[in-house]
C-alpha cells in the first residue's frame, strides 16, 4: 500500500464520520426545535401555543397577542434592563401553562 493510497483512505474515511455527525446532529435539533404539537419552531412562530401567526425579528409576539396583553405587561416587557430576560422567561412560562395573553402578568 502506498502513502497516496493511506491517505486517500484516511480523507475518506474522515469525510465519512463528518457527513455522518452531521446528519446526526441535524436529527437532533429537529427534535429539539417542535412544539408541543409537533409543528415546526422556527424563530418567527408566535410562541402563544393556541396561535399560528408568524412575529417578526424582534418581536416577542405576532401583533394579535401582543395587543392582546395587559397594558402593564406590555410596558413591562417592553423595558430594556437587567430584568429583561427574566420578563420575557415569565411571559414564555406563562404562555406555556396555558394562560391566554389576556390574563398574563409580568411584575419585575
Amino acid at each position: 500500500m502506498s502513502v497516496d493510497t493511506v491517505g486517500q483512505a484516511i480523507a475518506a474515511a474522515a469525510a465519512v464520520v463528518a457527513v455522518a455527525s452531521a446528519l446526526s446532529a441535524a436529527a437532533a435539533v429537529r427534535r429539539l426545535r417542535t412544539h408541543r404539537d409537533n409543528r415546526p419552531m422556527s424563530a418567527l412562530n408566535c410562541p402563544t401555543p393556541t396561535c399560528t401567526a408568524q412575529r417578526r425579528p424582534g418581536q416577542y409576539l405576532c401583533w394579535d397577542c401582543w395587543d392582546a396583553l395587559p397594558g402593564p405587561a406590555r410596558r413591562a416587557l417592553s423595558r430594556r434592563d437587567d430584568l429583561a430576560i427574566a420578563r420575557l422567561q415569565l411571559l414564555h412560562r406563562q404562555l406555556a401553562d396555558g394562560v391566554p395573553p389576556h390574563e398574563i402578568e409580568v411584575d419585575l
